[in-house]
């Protein structure tokens, strides 16, 4: 995916600030690469919303379907815009080695579902080593974005200097969690799980 961003470096007495539709703000267009070429990855709706001047400029949502970056911004805009390349969406566990060394390990498949929006690190076993207990959830979604539902929460453990998931201890929450926050009630220790436009769960560890 490329990301494409215009105006970065707004001054005000400069007349020639990139800028898709000159309202002084931001602009952020997300493309993904086809045969050799750019298109957007966001819709009409959602791009026009952004840059208000596209429904003038391109009528149908056919005619965008079929536009690319440049028939979409022209050619000036999309040369001098500050251009940034992702290759990789997956969530990391990234560990400090020293020295500047950080080793990029991606979560196992189950922690990918949704997005990790809070973690706790709790010794659950006993051995000296943390586990990383993670939830997030996203409902509130864009008209051509779907939710981020199916994430029900993971536990990963160190396994060979390694993380990975922990036995079956899964299924956290099925609701949309936003943050988890460990507390002693009487001496036990508990989870606590708040969610969005929610109360909150109170789990207790054994």
């Amino acid at each position: 995916m490329i990301i494409m961003i215009t105006n970065n470096d707004y001054d005000d007495n400069n007349d020639n600030n990139n800028n898709f539709d000159d309202n002084n703000s931001y602009d952020i267009a997300l493309s993904k690469e086809s045969e050799g070429d750019l298109f957007p990855i966001r819709g009409k709706e959602c791009s026009a919303q952004q840059t208000p001047f596209l429904n003038e400029k391109i009528g149908t949502f056919s005619e965008f379907a079929n536009s690319n970056m440049i028939d979409v911004y022209g050619k000036e805009n999309i040369e001098s815009a500050l251009h940034l390349e992702a290759s990789s969406f997956s969530s990391y566990y990234i560990q400090n080695n020293g020295n500047g060394d950080f080793e990029f390990n991606p979560l196992p498949n189950i922690a990918q579902f949704g997005p990790t929006l809070d973690f706790e690190f709790l010794d659950i076993n006993k051995d000296g080593l943390l586990e990383v207990f993670g939830i997030g959830g996203i409902y509130d979604a864009e008209v051509e974005t779907i939710r981020y539902d199916a994430s029900q929460g993971y536990v990963l453990a160190h396994n060979n200097n390694k993380i990975a998931l922990y036995k079956d201890l899964i299924n956290l929450s099925s609701k949309e969690v936003k943050a988890i926050e460990s507390i002693f009630i009487k001496g036990e220790l508990h989870l606590l799980l708040m969610y969005a436009d929610q109360g909150l769960d109170i789990l207790k560890l054994k």
